[in-house]
């Protein structure tokens, strides 16, 4: 699955970023060294990996892409915020899937972290509900369009105590919301 990450405005590449970025053949760093790289709310870049696992010859590239969302200035983050700029970097991934040769695939998985919740402000919680609020908002976007919408959004954390937390809070929201999203599962370790 393509991932989707956040980042603040930072001169450095740090935390998951930093991680993803060796997987990409650290693309993401050498953008962020020319200048280009996105930090402003509603920014993105889509980073494809070509890069196969050196210990394994029969696997493909993972992730498939990173798209990188801009979170602008740590500690000013807004809820609104991260929701627009999770959607436009939706917006943007599908649009590619929509031009690739063969014809675009009607639905595609799309993996994100707890965007905003390593800053000040979000909490894993509300990370999980609005990442799950930008998917929604892109998939209608979409679908206005005719490009491939979103069919399963996984959300990745390191730590199982936040994981739960944002699973707890997307039970809730899927409670609340139920024509708009449906939890399947449990956390799962891997």
């Amino acid at each position: 699955q393509p991932l989707v990450v956040g980042h603040y405005r930072s001169l450095a590449l740090t935390g998951t970023e930093a991680v993803v970025d060796r997987l990409v053949s650290r693309a993401m760093s050498r953008s962020l060294a020319a200048g280009v790289y996105p930090d402003s709310v509603g920014t993105h870049q889509i980073f494809g990996n070509v890069r196969k696992d050196p210990n394994n010859v029969l696997a493909m590239a993972r992730p498939l892409a990173v798209i990188v969302a801009g979170l602008g200035e740590e500690g000013k983050l807004r809820a609104v915020d991260l929701v627009y700029t999770v959607r436009q970097a939706v917006i943007a991934y599908a649009q590619r899937l929509a031009e690739k040769e063969g014809g675009p695939p009607a639905e595609f998985e799309l993996a994100a972290t707890l965007i905003g919740s390593g800053g000040t402000g979000i909490s894993a919680g509300s990370a999980a509900r609005l990442v799950a609020q930008g998917a929604w908002e892109a998939n209608q976007k979409l679908h206005d369009n005719g490009w491939p919408q979103v069919g399963r959004l996984v959300l990745v954390e390191f730590y199982l105590d936040r994981a739960s937390e944002a699973w707890r809070s997307l039970q809730v929201q899927a409670t609340a919301a139920p024509n708009q999203l449906k939890v399947v599962g449990f956390v799962q370790s891997g």
